[in-house]
């Protein structure tokens, strides 16, 4: 009896040491090129998801609160082979820009007499970019329209709009609760709204938000209104990321005329809210200036401010996005941050 004892406590420890090996062996997060362990790579198929034509990734499409809310919900999510369960998950909230639908936002290969309007933004392709790089957590972009496509309209239209705004993300993180999900609160333009409602929603930034990005989108910052809660934010946890980019749009013309008056632009606001953030924040900061940006970043990049330069008086609302943007919102700071990609460079 000793004897079969002493056998099966060989086997146990002779097992355990092959699995310590195997990890060993240089596992790294998936995408990676290495072979994670068989308990790692099983699928996940997200509850009522379907599968996309597209990359196979799982997708779900419905309406938060009909007749109340509006608001029209597009996930998209990495497909099951490529969903690991055991990652932390990321939700990006993107608020489209003003005028535009989910599917050109996430656009499309151009073919003749396509809608021009889904090669603007390129969201979907960003997504896809930067799920290869080996992230560390599954990366999952939701897209929030509103039917009056302006966000600012939506707000201001909808009664108690910015709590349902609140309502709606944590629906969200609900759908994903076994995931170890977070909040990325994100948009273009207009879209800027989305985040700035979940801000007025509450009095503290929850802990559950880990990354603010504004896309040439914040043009409603109000110091007294939102400075002490990003302050706040910023300084709970050095988990907390804050992104900004933006351009001189106070120079831009159309037709021979200004787009925006120079006090609502973005790059007045980015401006304002920096200076803010610099006198309230206990952090050292950096400039540096060349012919093309103007950054402001603080805390290794955890705070960013991307400044485009505008002598040419151009629009470059929507190529900040497409030039990279969406990718290097979601990736400043990080050990990410311009791997494999350059923002304002060819779309990756």
């Amino acid at each position: 009896m000793k004897k079969y004892y002493l056998l099966i406590i060989t086997l146990f420890v002779v097992s355990c040491l092959q699995a310590t090996l195997k990890l060993d062996q240089g596992w790294e997060y998936p995408n990676s090129g290495y072979l994670s362990p068989a308990w790692m790579s099983a699928t996940t198929e997200i509850p009522s998801f379907v599968k996309s034509p597209y990359f196979e990734e799982q997708v779900l499409a419905y309406t938060y609160k009909p007749g109340i809310a509006d608001i029209r919900i597009e996930i998209n999510v990495p497909s099951a082979s490529e969903f690991y369960a055991h990652l932390p998950t990321a939700l990006v909230f993107y608020g489209l820009p003003n005028d535009n639908k989910a599917a050109w936002t996430i656009g499309k290969e151009m073919k003749t007499g396509d809608d021009g309007r889904f090669d603007m933004q390129h969201i979907g392709a960003q997504t896809r970019f930067a799920r290869t790089q080996n992230l560390g957590y599954n990366l999952v972009t939701v897209y929030m329209e509103v039917p009056q496509l302006a966000w600012g309209i939506w707000r201001l239209s909808t009664p108690n709009g910015d709590a349902l705004i609140k309502e709606c993300v944590e629906s969200i993180m609900e759908i994903f609760e076994s995931y170890n999900p977070y909040v990325v609160l994100s948009g273009h333009g207009g879209g800027g709204n989305l985040a700035f409602g979940f801000l007025d929603a509450t009095d503290e930034i929850p802990a559950y938000v880990k990354r603010i990005s504004f896309l040439d989108s914040n043009n409603n910052w109000d110091n007294n209104r939102y400075g002490s809660k990003i302050v706040n934010w910023l300084k709970a946890s050095n988990e907390n990321y804050l992104s900004v980019i933006a351009y001189n749009d106070s120079v831009a013309l159309l037709n021979g005329q200004p787009i925006v008056s120079a006090t609502e632009s973005t790059w007045y606001r980015s401006r304002v809210m920096q200076k803010y953030l610099k006198a309230n924040l206990p952090y050292t900061w950096t400039e540096t200036a060349d012919a093309d940006f103007v950054r402001y970043a603080a805390e290794n990049n955890r705070i960013q401010f991307i400044l485009k330069t505008n002598p040419p008086q151009k629009i470059y609302h929507t190529l900040l996005v497409k030039k990279n943007g969406y990718i290097q919102a979601n990736l400043s700071g990080t050990d990410k941050e311009g791997v494999n990609y350059s923002f304002w460079d060819t779309e990756a």
